[in-house]
C-alpha cells in the first residue's frame, strides 16, 4: 500500500524527469520549491501517547446516557455533548448527501430530530472521521434535500477521552498508533 507522501514524491520525481529533459533549471528550481512546500505543509498524523493517569468515562446512568457502540470503542455521547456545548466548542458543516445511507434507524425517530444540533463527527483513524452523534439527523436532511448540517469535527486524540473503559482506551490508541505506521 502506497501513503500519500510516497505518492507525492514520485509524482515530484517525474516532474523532475519532464523539467530534466528540458534542461530548464528555473522550472526545476520552481517546481522543488512550490511542491516541496506543499509536501511539508501538509498536516501528517502523530502517534497518541497512553495518559496513564486516564480515567474511563464511564457512562451515569445507562438508561439516560447516550453512546456510540464501534466494537471495543464505546463512546459517551452524553459527557461529549456537555462538554462541546459548555465549551463553545467550533462547528463546522457536513455536507449530508455524501454520506453513506446508515443501516439501522429507528424511523419512528427520524422526523422527530432537530436539524439545528450538530452532528459529531470523529476521527477514527488517522484522517477518517465516523459520524457518532447524529446518523438520524443526516438521514432526516437527505430525505428532505438538505445538503448540510452544522457539525462538531472532534480530533482522534481529543475523542479517546470519552472512551467508557481503561481497555478500550488503551486500544484505541494501540490502533490509531498503527494506523499513523502505515501512513
Amino acid at each position: 500500500m502506497i501513503n500519500k507522501v510516497q505518492l507525492q514524491m514520485s509524482c515530484l520525481k517525474v516532474l523532475y524527469s519532464i523539467f530534466s529533459i528540458s534542461s530548464d533549471s528555473l522550472l526545476r528550481y520552481l517546481v522543488d520549491r512550490l511542491y516541496g512546500k506543499y509536501i511539508l505543509s501538509m498536516k501528517m498524523p502523530k502517534k497518541l501517547i497512553v495518559d496513564e493517569s486516564f480515567t474511563p468515562c464511564e457512562l451515569a446512568n445507562e438508561g439516560d446516557a447516550e453512546s456510540y457502540n464501534m466494537g471495543i470503542f464505546k463512546f459517551n455521547i452524553t459527557k461529549l455533548i456537555s462538554v462541546l456545548n459548555a465549551t463553545n466548542y467550533p462547528t463546522t458543516t457536513i455536507v449530508s448527501n455524501f454520506i453513506p445511507e446508515h443501516s439501522v434507524l429507528n424511523e419512528a425517530h427520524v422526523d422527530s430530530v432537530d436539524l439545528d444540533l450538530p452532528v459529531i463527527v470523529a476521527e477514527i483513524s488517522p484522517e477518517t472521521y465516523e459520524i457518532i452523534d447524529g446518523n438520524h439527523r443526516v438521514e432526516k436532511a437527505r430525505r428532505e434535500n438538505i445538503n448540510t448540517l452544522p457539525c462538531f469535527k472532534i480530533d482522534g486524540a481529543t475523542v479517546s477521552k470519552y472512551l467508557t473503559s481503561k481497555k478500550a482506551y488503551i486500544s484505541y490508541i494501540e490502533f490509531w498508533n498503527s494506523k499513523v505506521e502505515d501512513y
